[in-house]
C-alpha cells in the first residue's frame, strides 16, 4: 500500500469513528471522500442513470443509519460497497432482470495459480473512453472486480467480502477480467498493439 493510500485509510478510519459518535461533518467528509468512486462502482452494475442515483443515495442513507453498528472502522470501505451491492441485487430482483451480479456458470471462478507479482493492469496507452467501452463488453462480475480493485483500491480480502466469494475466486475473476479487458482493448484499438504503461 502506498503512503498516500495508507494516509487515506487512516483518515477514513478517523472519520468513521467520528461518524459513529454522531459528528455530522464526519459523514459529509466520508461522502466527499468516497462519493465519486461509489457512483462509478454502481454505474458498473446499473446502466439506468436514475437508478444509479437512487442506489447511491440509498447507500449513503443506510451508511448514516447503520454506521454505529460497524465494529471495525478499517472495514468501512468494503462494508459500504457491500451495502450498495445488496441494494443493486434487490433492485434487479424486483425488476426480475435477467442480469445477475454473479456468473451463473461461474466460468471465471475456475482456479488460477496466484501470482502476487502479477497485480498490474496495463491500460495507460489507451484513453478513458476506450477503457470504458472495453469494460462494458465484459461480464458483469468481471467489470465489478476490476472497478473494486483498480478504481477503488480494495484488497483481495475486501473484494471477497463485498462480492461474498473466497479470495481464490476474486483472484480468478481478476485474472480473467484483465485478460478479457486486454482482448477487448486490442479489438477496439489494434493500432496500439500490446503496449501500455503499468497501473497498480
Amino acid at each position: 500500500m502506498t503512503r498516500n493510500r495508507a494516509d487515506e485509510r487512516a483518515l477514513e478510519q478517523l472519520l468513521v469513528l467520528r461518524a459513529q459518535v454522531g459528528e455530522p461533518t464526519a459523514h459529509e467528509r466520508l461522502v466527499e471522500m468516497h462519493g465519486a468512486r461509489l457512483r462509478y462502482y454502481v454505474r458498473r452494475l446499473v446502466r439506468d442513470a436514475d437508478a444509479v442515483e437512487d442506489v447511491v443515495q440509498d447507500t449513503w442513507l443506510a451508511v448514516v443509519r447503520r454506521i454505529a453498528s460497524l465494529d471495525d472502522p478499517g472495514a468501512f470501505r468494503a462494508w459500504m460497497y457491500r451495502i450498495a451491492r445488496n441494494l443493486v441485487t434487490t433492485r434487479l430482483r424486483r425488476r426480475r432482470a435477467l442480469l445477475s451480479l454473479d456468473d451463473p456458470d461461474h466460468a471465471d471462478d475456475a482456479p488460477v495459480a496466484p501470482d502476487p507479482t502479477d497485480d498490474a493492469l496495463e491500460v495507460d496507452a489507451f484513453d478513458a473512453s476506450d477503457i470504458q467501452r472495453a469494460m462494458e463488453r465484459l461480464p458483469l462480475p468481471q467489470r465489478e472486480a476490476l472497478a473494486l480493485r483498480y478504481v477503488d483500491g480494495l484488497t483481495y480480502d475486501e473484494i471477497a467480502s463485498v462480492v461474498d466469494r473466497n479470495v481464490g475466486t476474486v483472484r480468478s475473476r481478476l485474472h480473467y477480467a484483465k485478460s478479457n479487458l486486454h482482448a477487448e482493448l486490442q479489438r477496439l484499438r489494434p493500432d496500439l498493439g500490446s503496449h501500455g504503461a503499468t497501473m497498480r
